[in-house]
């Protein structure tokens, strides 16, 4: 994933969840590439989603996810 954060925004929690209800999250302060590799060997069909959580006041942020998966 990458995540592009907004100048001033607050430390946020960063969760995914994959098309089957599994849910992983991690800490996001600044804009960079994040690898998350709790999904391994997980189906990766249906729908995923994402979203954040503000640690503090306000978090702004544009998240681009990538699922890598082979059968």
């Amino acid at each position: 994933m990458y995540s592009r954060v907004s100048s001033g925004s607050d430390s946020f929690y960063l969760y995914v969840e994959d098309g089957n209800g599994n849910v992983n999250y991690t800490t996001v302060s600044k804009s960079g590439t994040i690898t998350i590799n709790d999904f391994n060997g997980f189906d990766p069909s249906g729908k995923w989603k994402i979203w954040i959580v503000t640690k503090g006041t306000v978090s702004t942020s544009t998240e681009t996810i990538k699922v890598y998966y082979t059968y």
